[in-house]
């Protein structure tokens, strides 16, 4: 194992386990387990949405007088579920399913994959934030409207909220934006 590791021209170690298990393969096992698990059941539940969505639709279209009102059609209250429940899915996803990779790969591919995985998962990291931010502006346009919604006995397109409402929403999302920044940077920095 020491002239595999001396022979590597990259830094990433060679060892039975990824480095932050420290040697202990039940943690390796339910940490895979675990992510492999919630990334399959939440890729599971995307495409279920988007299945559903697309049945729909089609089902739609082939209805007498069918005319697709777009302006309106994404504001109905399942269309909003779904798009908010799908994107929390996304980020689980984007969080998760890097490590998944690396593990998976971990002993079974050169030093230079892993590597490449390991900058794949930072980035998916990184990327986090595009689902959870459009599902958490979804939820703060939707989540009043649609309890609202769901006692009419047909459903019935939601307004968006005017700027008033939402502003307030705004400054704590960008007050808590603007500690989290300061946080990292902090401890990047400091």
């Amino acid at each position: 194992m020491m002239l595999a590791a001396s022979l590597m021209p990259h830094r990433v170690p060679v060892s039975d386990l990824p480095s932050s298990f420290e040697g202990n393969a039940w943690a390796f096992c339910f940490a895979l387990f675990s992510l492999l698990l919630i990334v399959s059941l939440s890729l599971g539940q995307v495409m279920k949405h988007w299945v559903e969505a697309s049945r729909e639709t089609h089902l739609l279209k082939r209805t007498p007088g069918f005319v697709a009102n777009r302006p309106t059609a994404f504001w109905t209250p399942l269309t909003l579920y779904r798009w908010k429940v799908s994107l929390l899915y996304l980020t689980i996803i984007f969080g998760a399913i890097g490590d998944v990779a690396v593990m998976l790969a971990w002993r079974e591919v050169s030093s230079r994959t892993i590597e490449a995985l390991l900058a794949i998962d930072r980035v998916l990291d990184a990327l986090i934030i595009i689902p959870f931010l459009g599902a958490f502006a979804l939820a703060c346009w939707s989540d009043q409207a649609i309890p609202a919604q769901l006692t009419y006995p047909e459903p019935r397109p939601v307004r968006p909220p005017k700027w008033a409402r939402v502003k307030g929403s705004v400054r704590i999302v960008a007050t808590i934006a603007t500690i989290s920044m300061g946080v990292t940077l902090g401890k990047v920095w400091m």
